[in-house]
């Protein structure tokens, strides 16, 4: 299982800002997105806020466009049960 985290690089927020938590986190699989390529993943997955998960298997296909975050452990033993 592999996890990547998306950043959207807002007016105003400093790249040294985001590599600076991004090394103090240890944080591997971190991407910072343009606004265009941000605006793409909006219609994409459509969204309108942040923060957003989605779960994605090996070969490119959502499993969860709306993960529930706050009740991980749970959802991703039912993810994985369901996909092996």
């Amino acid at each position: 299982m592999k996890f990547n985290f998306i950043n959207f690089k807002e007016r105003g927020s400093p790249t040294h800002r985001y590599t600076g938590f991004v090394k103090e986190q240890e944080l591997k699989n971190t991407y910072r997105l343009s606004t265009d390529d941000y605006n793409y993943l909006r219609q994409l997955f459509k969204f309108n806020g942040i923060p957003k998960y989605v779960v994605i298997d090996k070969n490119g296909d959502v499993i969860s466009d709306d993960f529930p975050m706050h009740n991980f452990d749970y959802e991703i033993k039912k993810i994985l049960a369901a996909n092996k």
